[in-house]
């Protein structure tokens, strides 16, 4: 807060009673009242201070033999006073308000003074340094002549403040000058005085106020790591001292959670610090100064903390991911040395928030993630990675190319045909990915390409990994012969030319016909178990079937009635007769459809 003048009194011709203060005070003014007389030693009022005089002197009766100088002060209260009580005789003295001084602090006793016993010429007020080199202070420089009543002139660069008579017993004068920050000399009084004189240099400190802010970083946000960012306002004072700048997640400095920031340069209207973030959250922050008087700005200065933007450099070094891959290393700056909320995602679109695919992370720091890829609804070709960190920024997309894996097939059941009716085929090769989900699947076509086989028939799965599968035999509607394997794997990537394989079958034969209630080859009745012989029934059922016909030729029936059996093997069938439905009385015929789709 900058000193500013009130106004000022002085006496006319030896005004001694009661002199009037000047009109206008408020409480906090700090009033000056110096007086002078030939002989008469004024008292201090009471309510009022004294200022001592040079050379540890009391104020009464002063350091001459005949000037008797009195300098008072007083801080005026609520209701402000508007005399000077002082009544000693024929009393010269001119008394001058201020407002702004710092009256809680004491700057305004810091003060030197000086006396001359000889005939001296015009009062010299002595040299004064501030005690707070750090404001703008002012000085006010008083001088008390004796006898003499002269005209008087301020020193050099200083304002009067006015010039006090006493009709013929002396003459007292004062001025100020302002903005003082080191060792004041005021200088001599100008006029025609040759007497003694008492004199005094008094500082006037400025009162210490909150600090203002104006400005933040212009924008009034600020990075995370931001350095050089730089405060505008007023009141931080001209050295830094205690001073001090924090950010707290608080609109209120008493509720703590304040955070000291790291300053660079410190000066009354503007500090540059660099940002500690320590403990804070991006988003809304405050900026709180202390200034070297321990005071802080009263109204909370809100900021937005951000965070830093990701950056993608490289993905797996070239940019290029296979579907199905592990271990993928991603490198960068500004990932945050803690994954905390942060992601990593894939997208086919180059505006991030469409079609985003999140990935399973392994590792994470600030310069370099480790994921394995998850390729969930993304196509082969251009997509493209976004990095959000831990404070939510979102890095720009980097794009990659996603290419689709393609199975390689070297070995189907070792190179031997199977039959439809075989277990724990080995499918050996290449691309196959590590687990069979989604469209993931194994089949035999008719046709040495993928796309040209009109006919394919999937074989279940038992197990699965990149390089090796066990599927069981299945025929469907294949011919048996030469037929082709095609893997497809999760990612949809499937080898275009089949491995050839050979599709082996047996036709079953059927030599007897045992029912437990007649002959052989004869008659059987509804309900009966049949045992049937023969060969090539395969050693396990899987697809076989018994059903009993309505007509010699199997392909000619028009009603095939499957039975229930109760046991099978390669040579011996046992089935319940039990599905007549459709049959006639007579002459029906029993077939028996093998696990490698064959017919008796």
């Amino acid at each position: 807060m900058a000193i500013t003048f009130v106004g000022a009194t002085s006496s006319a011709s030896g005004q001694s009673n009661n002199p009037p203060l000047p009109s206008g005070l408020q409480e906090g003014d700090l009033v000056l009242a110096g007086c002078g007389s030939d002989n008469t030693q004024a008292s201090v009022p009471s309510g009022w201070n004294g200022l001592n005089k040079g050379n540890n002197q009391s104020i009464a009766p002063g350091g001459n033999t005949d000037s008797r100088g009195l300098l008072c002060y007083k801080v005026m209260g609520a209701t402000p006073d508007t005399t000077f009580p002082i009544n000693a005789g024929n009393q010269n003295f001119v008394c001058a308000a201020f407002r702004g001084v710092d009256v809680n602090n004491g700057g305004f006793i810091n003060h030197t003074s000086a006396i001359t016993t000889a005939n001296g010429g015009m009062p010299n007020p002595p040299s004064v340094t501030p005690n707070d080199t750090s404001r703008n202070n002012w000085v006010v420089a008083y001088g008390m002549l004796d006898d003499d009543e002269v005209s008087a002139s301020a020193p050099t660069n200083y304002t009067l403040l006015g010039v006090g008579l006493a009709g013929g017993d002396g003459t007292t004068m004062a001025a100020y000058r302002a903005n003082i920050t080191a060792t004041e000399d005021p200088g001599q009084f100008g006029g025609s005085g040759t007497d003694e004189w008492d004199s005094y240099s008094v500082v006037l400190k400025p009162a210490l106020t909150n600090p203002t802010i104006t400005d933040v970083d212009t924008d009034e946000t600020i990075g995370v790591t931001q350095t050089n960012v730089v405060i505008t306002g007023t009141v931080f004072e001209s050295a830094q001292g205690t001073g001090k700048v924090e950010i707290s997640p608080n609109n209120t400095y008493a509720a703590g959670g304040l955070v000291q920031q790291s300053i660079d340069s410190w000066a009354d209207t503007s500090i540059q610090f660099d940002v500690v973030r320590t403990g804070l959250s991006v988003g809304t922050n405050y900026v709180w100064i202390t200034n070297n008087g321990g005071n802080q700005n009263a109204d909370a200065f809100a900021v937005t903390l951000v965070g830093n933007t990701p950056s993608i450099t490289s993905v797996d070094g070239d940019n290029s991911l296979a579907v199905g891959q592990t271990n993928i290393t991603v490198l960068g700056t500004n990932f945050e040395s803690s994954q905390g909320s942060g992601k990593l995602e894939l997208s086919a679109s180059a505006t991030y928030g469409t079609g985003l695919v999140l990935q399973s992370i392994d590792t994470w720091s600030n310069t370099s993630i480790q994921f394995d890829l998850n390729s969930t609804g993304l196509s082969a070709g251009t997509i493209y990675a976004y990095v959000t960190n831990n404070d939510g920024v979102v890095s720009a997309p980097q794009a990659l190319t996603l290419e689709l894996v393609i199975p390689s097939i070297s070995s189907f059941n070792g190179g031997s045909p199977f039959f439809a009716d075989n277990t724990g085929i080995i499918i050996l090769g290449t691309g196959f990915l590590a687990s069979d989900v989604g469209v993931a699947k194994v089949e035999i076509g008719n046709a040495s390409t993928y796309a040209g086989s009109g006919t394919k028939v999937e074989l279940a799965v038992t197990s699965w990994s990149d390089t090796s599968l066990t599927v069981n035999g299945a025929r469907g509607s294949l011919s048996t012969g030469t037929v082709y394997v095609y893997v497809t794997n999760s990612a949809g990537g499937v080898n275009s030319s089949g491995l050839s394989t050979t599709l082996s079958s047996v036709i079953p034969s059927v030599s007897t016909l045992d029912g437990d209630g007649g002959a052989q080859n004869a008659s059987i009745t509804a309900g009966e178990t049949v045992t049937m012989t023969g060969t090539n029934f395969r050693t396990t059922q899987t697809t076989g079937v018994v059903e009993v016909c309505n007509n010699i030729t199997y392909s000619s029936a028009t009603v095939k009635n499957s039975q229930p059996i109760t046991s099978w093997g390669n040579t011996s069938v046992s089935f319940t007769l039990s599905n007549v439905s459709g049959l006639s009385e007579g002459t029906n015929y029993i077939f028996i459809t093998n696990g490698t789709g064959e017919v008796s």
